[in-house]
């Protein structure tokens, strides 16, 4: 993402995060974090591409997310938690009692570029997408 996210915008996404995850089991909160701060911060509005990754005890406990931007950050971080916790093919939809003991990361993807030279690419840092004859 070209703008850094403030602390205060992360620290709203990893709650709404954890927020749609506990609206499942009926524990919604009655404001939403990034609600707040929607006005004040524009890259929350921004159409951005994000994972989130669900650990529990260290292990992956499910992950989803989107290659290319279709929603505002905000609302990108709860469909895909929710997602993470309900609906990865992997594993079963998260319980109740693990959803006070996971932990959710959030990665935020930047727009896709071109890459001209693969030397470029930084493990670690950067994703990849290959492309072969429209697959």
């Amino acid at each position: 993402m070209d703008n850094v996210l403030s602390d205060r915008a992360w620290e709203a996404l990893m709650d709404d995060g954890a927020a749609s995850i506990a609206q499942h089991f009926g524990r919604g909160p009655a404001t939403w974090a990034c609600d707040v701060l929607r006005d004040s911060d524009p890259a929350l509005l921004r159409d951005t591409a994000v994972f989130i990754s669900l650990k529990l005890d260290g292990h992956l406990r499910g992950c989803i997310g989107t290659i290319f931007a279709r929603d505002p950050l905000w609302l990108a971080v709860r469909q895909m938690a929710k997602a993470a916790a309900f609906e990865d093919p992997r594993f079963p939809p998260l319980s109740f009692e693990e959803s006070g003991l996971c932990s959710l990361e959030l990665s935020i993807l930047s727009p896709l570029q071109e890459c001209r030279d693969w030397r470029e690419i930084e493990p670690g840092t950067h994703g990849v997408l290959i492309r072969l004859v429209g697959h």
